[in-house]
């Protein structure tokens, strides 16, 4: 069988590029909260308890590497912060 080079030269098999784009979604995931902006509605924590904590001085981080069961609902939770105060990074 033979692999197709991917374009461009380099000699790197275009099946090794499909599987790294194919991990990519399994790489870790970080999370941060911006306390200056986060208004402790407790969106966060009732969505992804696992990850977030409402504290009377802002949202604290369980963890800010998110396990792979959670990030799926770690996206919701940044999606439905009303101040966009959590992003979340590869």
């Amino acid at each position: 069988m033979r692999i197709p080079l991917q374009a461009g030269g380099g000699g790197r098999p275009a099946l090794r590029r499909a599987a790294l784009d194919l991990n990519a979604d399994y790489a870790a995931m970080r999370v941060k909260v911006s306390r200056e902006f986060c208004l402790r509605c407790g969106s966060c924590e009732a969505v992804c308890p696992e990850v977030f904590i409402v504290k009377a001085d802002g949202v604290h981080l369980r963890r800010a590497r998110v396990p792979a069961a959670c990030r799926g609902a770690c996206r919701v939770a940044a999606d439905l912060c009303p101040v966009d105060a959590i992003s979340l990074a590869p």
